[in-house]
């Protein structure tokens, strides 16, 4: 067996479940087979974003004026896009505020500034870049019980006495701090109710699914009434979706409209205006199902899966609460023909289940009641934020995890090593991207220290994330498994062997060698798979694996 087909075999064997020793704070875990690349996070109490490799290295970070408000993004000409919070504004304060959105070019500089945020609308939680430089603002406006009452609401569940319905605007940035809102569009132009046939927007609720229905509510109805949290762009089909945490249902509409298109229910590619085009995870809320219908439980980040990942096009959704209080991660499939999708026996979506889910074993080990979210990656891994309690993780096809990141910062403050991980470490989520992205080229991305102060992760700086030259090098190791030691030979001298697990974890090293041939004891060594890796007295490395037998 050749050494790529032997390296392929060990890798594929079983993962074992090791937490590192002492290591309670920046990257646990880190398997060979995790995605080669860099994931962009913040803190929500921290006013820094950083850029860090898979050993929990800085290789950038951005100082910004504010508070994370709530998602950034990493575009491709290198700069940083993002929303903060506007401190000043007391009119809207309710979980996910911000009102400012901030582009930064890699260096640091801000580029663009621009407010949304005034005592009668607030951006709040997401933005989503457009491929023509413009940005999708997701936004509160108010609106006050007497309007809320003429559209149907019933004035029982209005007890903040106003409503916070969810808008859309697409800013056009005029450089430094200024915009042009180019199109937009209101859920309060598309609602339906059954409550007052003396007021406006009366009408049947299963035969409107394309509408809103204004009673539609969770728990106390309280004025943010539908609690929208993510918002994403499809090109190809040039649509947009919008998760609505408080009725557990995300919901798509065409941006092919005209502004005034998307007040109305025709034009644009659908020929539907700005209707609902697709709904999905509660069926109650259109009076087409029960509550044993439901399949999304205040649920984050609903998002297509990007153009050229195996399973494009469908959503990915992080379902927050499910009963008994697990989160998990699902893909579902919607039937679509052209720009619209169909409904079943005329009234209700597809699909009746997920297409993928993942949940932890027990599933309560998997748990972020807000926040949080998901990315598919190009090896056709899933990297997952654990939101409330700043815990990264990948999961390879198996749904083992390859990877694991605990955020190291607690309201701000950076912690040592061997911390409490009970802290104020929230992530709204995190990204993943790939160490081709278009935004390094050019780019210096040699690795810094890690966010944690006193940090332990040399286990993980010493390991190969690329195994490549080693069968050629004239490295041996032998005996292939072996017991109780293990001979290494090769034409040049040694400075170092180290052993590590296949996930990473410094077992055991030998240090200033200068010889060509040594034989290392493997006795206190468990049964299993392992690497070794040699360390030459020019620095150049080389690894094989093997195993250790009883």
């Amino acid at each position: 067996m050749n050494f790529f087909k032997t390296l392929t075999f060990f890798l594929t064997l079983i993962l074992y479940d090791v937490q590192i020793h002492g290591q309670t704070l920046g990257v646990t875990m880190n398997h060979f087979s995790a995605s080669n690349g860099y994931t962009l996070f913040s803190q929500l109490g921290d006013t820094s974003t950083f850029l860090i490799d898979n050993c929990g290295n800085i290789v950038h970070n951005w100082e910004v004026n504010s508070r994370p408000g709530n998602s950034e993004y990493l575009l491709e000409d290198g700069s940083l896009l993002r929303c903060g919070k506007d401190e000043g504004n007391t009119d809207f304060v309710k979980g996910g505020y911000g009102g400012l959105i901030e582009k930064l070019d890699w260096e640091g500089n801000y580029l663009w500034e621009y407010q949304y945020s005034n005592d009668s609308l607030r951006q709040h939680h997401d933005i989503a870049p457009l491929p023509n430089g413009n940005v999708l603002v997701l936004a509160w406006e108010k609106k006050d019980s007497a309007n809320a009452v003429n559209s149907g609401r019933d004035p029982n569940i209005l007890i903040d006495n106003e409503l916070w319905p969810e808008h859309i605007v697409e800013i056009e940035p005029i450089y430094p701090n200024g915009g042009t809102i180019v199109w937009e569009w209101h859920i309060w132009d598309h609602l339906v109710q059954d409550f007052d046939n003396t007021k406006s927007n009366y009408g049947v609720i299963n035969e409107h699914p394309e509408r809103m229905n204004i009673n539609a509510h969770a728990g106390n109805g309280g004025k943010d009434w539908l609690h929208g949290n993510s918002i994403d762009y499809n090109e190809s089909l040039d649509q947009i979706m919008i998760s609505l945490r408080t009725l557990n249902e995300i919901i798509i509409i065409d941006h092919s409209t005209t502004t005034e298109e998307a007040k109305e229910s025709i034009g644009g590619n659908s020929n539907k205006g700005g209707d609902i085009l697709y709904r999905w995870g509660n069926p109650e809320n259109y009076d087409s199902g029960t509550l044993q219908d439901q399949k999304l439980f205040g649920q984050h980040d609903a998002h297509w899966i990007k153009t050229g990942l195996s399973e494009e096009g469908k959503i990915q959704i992080f379902n927050n609460n499910n009963p008994g209080d697990f989160s998990s991660i699902v893909v579902i499939n919607p039937p679509i023909s052209g720009f619209n999708y169909n409904l079943v026996g005329g009234n209700s979506f597809l699909p009746d289940n997920y297409f993928w889910e993942y949940k932890s074993t027990p599933d309560t080990t998997f748990f972020s009641g807000r926040i949080s979210g998901s990315q598919m990656l190009p090896n056709n891994n899933t990297l997952i934020c654990e939101g409330n309690s700043g815990h990264f993780f990948e999961i390879n096809q198996n749904k083992e995890i390859v990877w694991e990141y605990v955020t190291p910062i607690n309201a701000g403050v950076p912690l040592e090593q061997d911390a409490s991980t009970s802290l104020n470490n929230s992530v709204f989520r995190c990204v993943k991207y790939s160490i081709n992205y278009s935004a390094f080229n050019g780019k210096d991305l040699s690795a810094g220290y890690p966010i944690e102060l006193n940090p332990s992760n040399d286990w993980c700086n010493e390991q190969l994330s690329v195994i490549e030259k080693s069968a050629t090098q004239s490295l041996k190791i032998y005996p292939n498994p072996a017991k109780h030691f293990l001979n290494v030979s090769t034409k040049r001298k040694i400075k170092k062997i180290t052993i590590a697990s296949i996930l990473g974890k410094k077992i055991k090293e030998s240090t200033s060698l200068n010889s060509t041939d040594f034989s290392i004891n493997l006795e206190g060594i468990s049964i299993g798979p392992y690497v070794c890796i040699v360390t030459l007295i020019d620095g150049e490395k080389l690894a094989l694996p093997f195993l250790k037998a009883d």
